[in-house]
C-alpha cells in the first residue's frame, strides 16, 4: 500500500508536472514471497516446467510457442507471436490464483509504437489451459503480492481515457491493483482503497484542483471547451483511490464555468471512465454500484 499512500501525498502536495508520453512501468514495493519448495528427484512426483520456445521449423507455424513439460514429457504447446516472454516463470514460486500452487504468467507484445501488452497466466490444475488474461494495452505490469493474502497481485495503467481529449503522449491514465477472481483479473478494492483525506487536507485538495486552472495544458490536450488535463488527472486519482465522492465535492467546488459546462465536463468524464474493463470494481469501491454517469455526476 506505500505507493498508493505516496500517490494520495503528491495528489495532496500539489504533485509533479505531469509527464509526456506513456506511463513507466509500475513499481511495486517487493515482498518476499516464499517459494514452493522443488520436487525431490526419485520420488515419482510430478514435475511441471513452462518454457517459450521457437515454433517448429515449418511453414504456417507460430513464431513462438508456450511448451508445457509434466513428468519430463512435452504435455501441450500453445502458439504465440514473436516476442512473447516468460514475464514470471514457475522457479519464482509466485502463486497469481490463489490456490496454493505456483503459476507462470507469459507477456505477449505486439510491436508498434504504443501498443499492447498481453498476458496469460498458465499453473493450476491444468497449465495447459490460461486461468485468465489480461489485456494491459500500452504498458507492462508489475506482479508482487503487496497484501496478506496468498495471492499476487497485478499492478497495471487502465488506459480508457487514450486519446480523450487528447494526442496520445498527453493522455490520461490511472494505476488499478488486479487481483484474480473468478477466472478474471479484477480490481482489488482492498488494496486500491485509500484513506479518506481529512477536513484540512480537503482544503489543500481544493486549493490544489483550483489552482490547476491558472496552470497551463500540455501541447497534446485538446480539451474544448477548456477543462485542465491537471484537474481531471486530480480527480481520476481520487476516484481510483476509492475517494471519488471526495474528487466530485472538489469538481464542483473549483470548475470554472457555466453550470452546464460543469455538468457536461463530470459526465464526460465518468462516461468515459465506465467504459473501462475495470468499471465495475473501481464503481463499488466508491459506492456507485448500478449508477451512470448522470447518477454519479448530480449533486447528492
Amino acid at each position: 500500500m506505500c505507493h498508493l499512500l505516496a500517490v494520495f501525498l503528491m495528489l495532496l502536495c500539489g504533485g509533479a508536472a505531469a509527464q509526456p508520453g506513456p506511463p513507466p512501468r509500475p513499481s511495486v514495493p517487493p515482498r518476499p514471497v516464499a517459494p514452493t519448495s522443488p520436487t525431490p528427484e526419485g520420488e515419482g512426483q510430478a514435475e511441471l516446467r513452462i518454457t517459450i520456445e521457437p515454433g517448429p521449423p515449418q511453414p504456417g507455424a507460430p513464431a513462438m510457442q508456450a511448451v508445457v513439460h509434466y513428468q519430463d514429457r512435452v504435455a501441450c504447446t500453445r502458439a504465440l507471436p514473436a516476442g512473447a516472454n516468460l514475464a514470471l516463470p514457475l522457479s519464482d514460486g509466485v502463486d497469481v490464483t490463489g490456490d496454493g500452487v505456483p503459476d507462470a504468467v507469459i507477456e505477449l507484445y505486439t510491436g508498434g509504437a504504443h501498443c499492447c501488452y498481453n498476458y496469460l497466466i498458465l499453473g493450476g490444475d491444468n497449465p495447459c489451459i490460461p486461468a485468465a488474461t489480461l489485456n494491459a494495452a500500452n504498458s507492462g505490469v508489475e506482479i508482487q503480492n503487496i497484501d496478506d493474502d496468498p495471492a499476487a497481485e497485478f499492478l497495471a495503467a487502465d488506459w480508457t481515457l487514450e486519446y480523450w481529449n487528447a494526442d496520445y503522449a498527453d493522455s490520461l491514465s490511472f494505476y488499478a491493483i488486479l487481483e484474480f477472481k473468478d477466472g478474471a483479473l479484477v480490481p482489488d478494492q482492498q488494496a486500491m482503497q485509500l484513506p479518506a483525506p481529512e477536513p484540512e487536507d480537503k482544503e489543500k485538495l481544493e486549493a490544489i484542483f483550483a489552482e490547476t486552472w491558472n496552470e497551463p495544458d500540455p501541447p497534446g490536450w485538446h480539451c474544448e471547451p477548456r477543462v485542465p488535463r491537471a484537474w481531471y488527472e486530480r480527480a481520476g486519482k481520487l476516484v481510483y483511490g476509492g475517494n471519488g465522492e471526495v474528487a466530485l465535492a472538489l469538481m464542483r467546488a473549483t470548475f470554472q464555468g457555466t453550470e452546464a459546462e460543469a455538468k457536461a465536463a463530470c459526465e464526460g468524464f465518468f462516461a468515459q471512465l465506465s467504459k473501462s474493463p475495470w468499471w465495475p470494481g473501481i464503481a463499488a469501491m466508491n459506492g456507485w454500484e448500478g449508477e451512470t454517469p448522470e447518477t454519479i455526476c448530480a449533486e447528492r
